[in-house]
């Protein structure tokens, strides 16, 4: 793998544990990677992960009335 691309996994590896654990605005996650074209970000994830970022964050994360729900139920 030449050192180029094996930056580039190491970016997108760090960009999908900041889109499944925290609310970061993909532009925020993009520079926080060290992509500072949002464009060029969402493009390079998409190739190499298969999905948008944010698509990629819907499948993750999980549904906010869970929390609700589940703190219904310890009451």
């Amino acid at each position: 793998m030449p050192p180029h691309e094996y930056l580039i996994q190491i970016r997108m590896t760090h960009a999908k544990e900041k889109l499944k654990y925290s609310d970061m605005p993909v532009s925020e996650i993009a520079a926080s990677v060290g992509v500072g074209n949002v464009s060029h970000f969402i493009n390079l994830f998409k190739d190499r992960a298969g999905d948008t970022p944010l698509a990629y964050r819907k499948k993750w994360q999980r549904p906010r009335s869970y929390g609700l729900f589940q703190s219904a139920l310890i009451r």
